[in-house]
């Protein structure tokens, strides 16, 4: 009797554990549409908020439609009214238009007539700087052939002389003095600018042919813009670097007092005549220093 009551306790505790295993799988069934019933609930609260939002924005872009479309029609009435004065004014600038047309054609047409005639003096200018070109380009051969042929002269003569000299077993002061003598004759009859009679300082080729001082003839043109010799008038200048060029090489060769004369006049022209004075004072010092 008392297994019975066991065996039947023990069936009736494992049909409680069995309603109890399918009451939870119930419960947890019941919990999980109870969470997709909330979601479907706060999806479709989304949704009503989302529609009445969209209400509020469509009412108030109605609102604002209707606003703009007031603006609008207010503007095309100012528009049309903008218009019409345009139209008036176009008409009265049309007349105008007409006028200045008229006035424009006559302008165009004297324009034309100066164009022509300015391309005309400027053809007959661009001719007359091309001959003038030609014709200093020829100057100034002629006289560098000139120049060279001096130049070439005097350095035979210069090359005789010192030959003289160098075969003589004695060389007199005299002698010296003599050739340095000659040389300064000949610089001063080939090589003397003709406004300040002394040899060329930085010398300047006329489309005369004419060779001066670039000092000399700069001060020379404020007054007359023509050649000191030939009266032609001066119409372009040039360096004469080859006249330059060889008075440097000559100069060493003067005097002490030819040599002093051209240094101070150098040192005037270009705005440093205290130079002169310093290289003099040099060249004392050195001459006091004893051997």
């Amino acid at each position: 009797m008392l297994e019975e009551k066991e065996a039947l306790a023990q069936k009736l505790h494992e049909e409680i554990a069995k309603l109890k295993t399918e009451l939870e799988g119930e419960r947890k069934v019941l919990e999980d549409r109870l969470k997709q019933e909330e979601e479907r609930n706060k999806v479709l609260q989304e949704k009503e908020n989302e529609l009445r939002l969209l209400a509020e924005e469509k009412a108030s872009l109605e609102e604002k439609q209707e606003a703009e479309r007031l603006q609008l029609q207010q503007q095309l009435q100012d528009i049309e009214s903008r218009q019409e004065e345009l139209r008036q004014q176009v008409e009265d600038k049309n007349c105008a238009i007409q006028v200045k047309e008229a006035e424009y054609q006559l302008a165009e047409e004297e324009r034309q007539r100066l164009q022509e005639a300015l391309a005309q003096e400027r053809l007959t200018r661009e001719e007359e700087k091309f001959k003038i070109k030609e014709e200093l380009m020829h100057t100034k051969a002629q006289e560098q052939r000139v120049l060279r042929e001096t130049l070439d002269a005097l350095e035979g003569e210069k090359q005789k002389l010192m030959a003289d000299l160098a075969s003589s077993a004695m060389v007199s002061s005299e002698a010296k003095k003599e050739v340095v003598e000659s040389v300064s004759h000949v610089l001063e009859d080939e090589f003397q600018c003709a406004i300040c009679n002394e040899l060329f300082i930085n010398a300047v080729l006329l489309n005369c042919s004419h060779t001066f001082c670039k000092y000399c003839i700069d001060r020379w043109k404020k007054n007359k813009n023509e050649c000191p010799n030939c009266r032609l008038p001066i119409k372009s200048e040039s360096k004469s670097l080859v006249v330059d060029n060889f008075i440097e090489k000559i100069v060493p060769t003067l005097s002490e007092e030819m040599k002093k004369k051209r240094m101070q006049m150098v040192a005037e022209r270009n705005g440093n005549s205290d130079l002169f004075f310093i290289c003099m004072y040099k060249e004392l010092i050195l001459s006091l220093k004893p051997y």
